[in-house]
C-alpha cells in the first residue's frame, strides 16, 4: 500500500513538472496554427487519457490545466478553438456511484494526427532525478 501510495505521489508531482514546462513555454507565437493556451489544454488532455480514445473529465482537464498556468477562462478559449478545429469533442460520462452525468472531453483523430505529425513540442520522457526520496512530503 506504502508503494502504491508513493508511486501515485511520485506520478502527480511528475506531472505536475510537466505541465510547468508547458506553460512556461513561449505563449506568443502560434505553433503549426494553435496557440500556446490550445497546445497545453491538448497536452492536457491527451495526456490524461489513457487509450487515445479515452474520454477525460471535463473538471480533471481544466484542473491539470490551472496547474499548468492556464486561466479558467484560456481552458473555456482553448477548448472551444480545440472543438471548433475538431481536435477534440466533447462527451458525456456516467458516474456509477453517484447515478449522475457528467460532461468529458477526449482527442479526435484529427487532434492526434496534429500531435504525431508536431510531436516534437511535447514532453515525451521526464528526467530521471526530477522525483527524489527527499521531494515525498512524508
Amino acid at each position: 500500500m506504502r508503494e502504491s501510495l508513493t508511486s501515485r505521489i511520485k506520478a502527480l508531482a511528475q506531472k505536475g513538472e510537466t505541465l510547468q514546462r508547458l506553460a512556461e513555454a513561449d505563449p506568443i507565437a502560434p505553433i503549426e496554427g494553435l496557440s500556446q493556451t490550445e497546445i497545453v489544454v491538448l497536452a492536457v488532455i491527451a495526456g490524461s487519457s489513457f487509450l487515445p480514445s479515452g474520454i477525460v473529465a471535463v473538471f480533471s482537464a481544466k484542473r491539470d490545466s490551472e496547474r499548468a498556468g492556464i486561466t479558467n477562462m484560456g481552458f473555456n478559449i482553448g477548448i472551444r478553438r480545440l472543438a471548433n478545429k475538431k481536435f477534440i469533442e466533447m462527451a458525456e460520462l456516467y458516474d456509477q456511484n453517484q447515478m449522475e452525468n457528467y460532461d468529458g472531453v477526449c482527442v479526435t483523430d484529427t487532434g492526434w494526427e496534429w500531435i504525431d505529425a508536431n510531436e516534437s513540442r511535447f514532453v515525451l520522457h521526464r528526467p530521471p532525478e526530477s522525483i527524489t526520496e527527499d521531494s515525498i512530503p512524508f
